[in-house]
């Protein structure tokens, strides 16, 4: 059996009254992945003109996923939005964008928009300046972290990881399929709740993997987990209970990432000892429960919900990766900072 050591960090965006899930990845600057070559500014094209931002207003305040709406009087051209200088969407008409704050930083940012002709000729440019203000006011009295479902809901998850493995010792040699631990996994999940026990422990949730794919070495594949469902139970601490799933339905790892909450008002900066599930390996993709330290960072919006951010370390000193599905457990070390 061979092991390996693990230790992580991971940044929870926890919902009040609600399950926030979702991405906390913020948009993406394709123009700086090479996906989009900007045209270079030269003299405006004198064919149109009046373009103007008109919705947010100048100095406006922005929190949450804000839309930006464009005015420009030409049919056949094309906008390139920027914040802080930075590329973060490009359209044609209608042109507006959705964007998404919840990741900048509160204070003042300025939205360009850059527009070009059919002809890929610069057109002008117009930009104003807002201020984002995500943060919210923790009470004197702290607040009580807790999940809470209502029943039927149906939310989205989006879930990657990536697995780096370390150097082996001599003479090992890891067999046939290993490569998927220094793989990146990508993956889209969502949660139907099929019934909430608030008088008792737990709420049901069905996942089910809509896409899931892996990458290594620059090789896409489909995972076999895709379009699979798995019915496990969460508490209203936050933590997936590790029981079994009934018969038949495996349960998905990847959509079981969880993290337990104290029963007890915390401000920012309260730290706390609890369970959290983790992926460690892309191989079996399953979620194991380490002990970890939490730390509550503060309230903030988040995709237009009032949010805690708690931040989780964790460390786990044995991972055994060579285990039956079945008997997959991890040997969980000393939580230390990551």
């Amino acid at each position: 059996m061979d092991r390996r050591s693990a230790r992580g960090r991971l940044v929870w965006a926890v919902a009040l009254g609600a399950v926030l899930a979702g991405s906390a990845a913020g948009l993406v600057c394709a123009a700086e992945r090479g996906e989009i070559a900007s045209p270079v500014r030269s003299q405006a094209s004198e064919s149109y003109t009046g373009l103007e931002i008109i919705t947010p207003e100048p100095g406006a305040k922005l929190r949450g996923v804000a839309r930006v709406e464009v005015e420009w009087p030409n049919p056949h051209g094309y906008l390139i939005f920027r914040v802080d200088d930075k590329f973060v969407y490009a359209t044609t008409p209608p042109f507006e964008m959705r964007w998404d704050t919840s990741n900048a930083p509160d204070g003042k940012h300025m939205i360009t928009v850059d527009a070009y002709d059919s002809s890929a000729r610069y057109a002008g440019t117009s930009s104003i300046t807002v201020t984002l203000e995500n943060s919210i006011p923790t009470p004197p009295e702290g607040v009580l972290l807790a999940v809470r479902f209502d029943d039927h809901d149906l939310l989205s998850r989006s879930i990657s990881a990536r697995g780096e493995l370390e150097a082996l010792r001599e003479g090992e040699v890891l067999p046939q399929g290993f490569e998927v631990l220094s793989g990146e996994f990508r993956g889209e999940l969502t949660q139907s709740i099929l019934e909430t026990f608030y008088d008792g422990p737990s709420a049901l949730v069905r996942n089910r993997l809509r896409t899931a794919s892996l990458v290594v070495a620059g090789t896409r594949r489909n995972m076999p987990e895709l379009g699979l469902y798995a019915i496990v139970q969460v508490s209203p601490h936050g933590l997936t209970l590790p029981e079994a799933s009934g018969p038949g339905k495996p349960r998905l790892g990847v959509g079981e990432i969880s993290s337990g909450f104290p029963d007890y008002p915390v401000l920012p900066g309260d730290t706390w000892q609890k369970p959290l599930g983790v992926v460690c390996d892309l191989y079996s993709r399953r979620a194991i429960f380490v002990q970890a330290n939490h730390t509550f960072e503060g309230l903030r919006w988040f995709r237009g919900h009032e949010c805690a951010v708690v931040t989780s370390s964790y460390r786990v000193s044995e991972l055994p990766i060579l285990t039956q599905s079945s008997q997959y457990l991890a040997a969980a070390g000393d939580p230390g900072a990551s």
